[in-house]
């Protein structure tokens, strides 16, 4: 193969290894984005189930028949928050984080393999190019 064929084979392996190197930092983004938004329903549900659990222990020994169900609606309302906010932690994780994740590892692999397609062609211009100079040292040498 000439060399002109292997530098423009060389160019293309440049720029499909950029192109998967900006692709691998978008997904990286994306789930650093995803990771920091699954973390921050995890400390929501968290803070709900603290605040249903405080709650339900907190029963006075004096209380109205009155202050009992308004305080077992007031529970009942807390763990039917702290459930929310669990259900979207877990949906966020399978819906949101999961995928990004996996499209993040997908991207890593694809620019790997680009940066090896591209180094192998380098490898091989360098190897072409060594070739015609000690080609053109021989016919230097004979004449």
């Amino acid at each position: 193969m000439s060399t002109y064929a292997l530098d423009k084979l060389l160019e293309l392996r440049r720029k499909a290894e950029d192109d998967a190197a900006l692709e691998l930092g978008r997904a990286t983004a994306a789930a650093a984005a995803a990771l920091a938004g699954q973390q921050a329903l995890k400390r929501d549900a968290a803070v709900a189930r603290v605040a249903w659990e405080k709650e339900r222990a907190t029963a006075g020994d004096q209380e109205a028949a009155v202050d009992v169900l308004a305080r077992h609606r007031f529970v009942s309302r807390l763990a039917a928050a702290a459930a929310y906010r669990q259900r979207q932690a877990d949906g966020h994780r399978v819906t949101v984080l999961e995928p990004a994740s996996r499209s993040e590892a997908s991207a890593r692999q694809a620019y790997a393999a680009a940066r090896q397609d591209r180094q192998a062609v380098d490898r091989h211009l360098e190897r072409q190019r060594t070739a015609d100079r000690l080609t053109v040292e021989r016919r230097n040498e004979e004449t």
